[in-house]
């Protein structure tokens, strides 16, 4: 309750609004933690903060030695973390929407990941479901989404907010000081429904029946988003003829008509996720041919005369302006950062 003899109306409603856009810029399940001023006012809460999380380290081989504890997150809406100090929180985290909690046996260690055949600002804050240090290496990370591990991105951490992560992540010699330059200068802002892309031909899992995909391409000098609407639809319609996710990487398609700034992708299987499952039947003009995997993903047209021919589908790059600034991008070198690696 707020004491009414020493809060005037305007203040009050001030009061009201100013809570809703403490996190206004939220990123990828994470906030910055950063409490009201309640100088001027007295504000009783009805239930005490929980202690914040206290990580000793994030370096994998560390764990052990360092006595780092298991966590147990279930049914937990918002866990602060403290890195530094176990008084002072530095990170909020959440495992999906602002307001969802941690499933249940959700227990286990926070860690920093990064694969060693991907640019460096792919890395992330993971979290390894064990229930003792010793099982770390046979256990698995926690899932987001269907073949999506649960992470805090790096470039996530941008904010001023995120200075003493960014200082514990580098005093333990996980990200070089440049890296974490480029993450202040990115000041990325994602959701976990975009398909986040760091080099061109980087696996990712993709569901077959969505009617719209957003992928953000993030490369040291700059992000680009670029959505595509109704790239499975039947008839370039909101609606699908298949259902089921599909494991694909993304490839420069030769072409000698266009011109280098008229680039164009295309999207190769390289495997089944979940069961293809044909959900409608075919349109008049246009319908998504059956994935199969080690080839790429199509379309077949019926043209008027009734003969139909099957083509990739292709995601230029030449349209708009934010394809245009994606075009850019896979042409420059840093792009195609070991893709030789992608493969295995």
């Amino acid at each position: 309750m707020i004491n009414s003899t020493r809060v005037s109306n305007s203040n009050r409603l001030c009061l009201l609004y100013s809570r809703p856009f403490q996190f206004r810029r939220r990123a990828h399940g994470v906030s910055s933690h950063e409490p009201l001023n309640s100088s001027s006012i007295n504000v009783q809460s009805k239930r005490a903060p929980r202690p914040p999380r206290f990580i000793k380290t994030l370096n994998i081989s560390k764990l052990q030695e360092s006595g780092q504890s298991v966590m147990d997150l279930s049914g937990i809406g918002k866990p602060a973390l403290s890195f530094d100090d176990p008084t002072k929180p530095k990170l909020t985290v959440w495992f999906e929407m602002n307001h969802s909690t941690f499933p249940a046996d959700t227990r286990g260690v926070f860690y920093f990941h990064r694969n060693p055949t991907h640019p460096p600002l792919s890395a992330s804050i993971r979290f390894r479901l064990c229930d003792q240090i010793s099982d770390f290496a046979q256990r698995q990370d926690l899932q987001f989404r269907l073949g999506q591990p649960w992470e805090v991105p790096l470039i996530c951490l941008f904010s001023e907010r995120h200075k003493g992560v960014r200082d514990f992540l580098h005093k333990e010699g996980l990200v070089r000081q440049g890296t974490l330059d480029t993450v202040e200068r990115l000041k990325f802002v994602g959701q976990r429904s975009f398909l986040r892309h760091y080099f061109l031909q980087q696996p990712f899992v993709v569901d077959i029946a969505r009617t719209e995909l957003m992928f953000t391409f993030v490369a040291e000098h700059g992000v680009t988003r670029v959505p595509y609407r109704r790239p499975f639809g039947i008839d370039h319609r909101y609606e699908c003829a298949f259902e089921g996710w599909v494991k694909a990487r993304f490839e420069v398609a030769p072409s000698e008509t266009r011109t280098p700034e008229e680039t164009t992708l295309v999207m190769r299987c390289l495997g089944h996720v979940t069961p293809i499952k044909q959900v409608r039947e075919g349109g008049n003009n246009v319908i998504l041919v059956r994935p199969k995997v080690g080839e790429l993903i199509s379309r077949k047209w019926t043209l008027k005369s009734g003969t139909s021919v099957i083509e990739p589908l292709t995601f230029p790059l030449w349209e708009h302006l934010e394809q245009k600034a994606l075009n850019k991008l896979v042409s420059s070198p840093e792009w195609h950062w070991r893709t030789e690696s992608a493969e295995r």
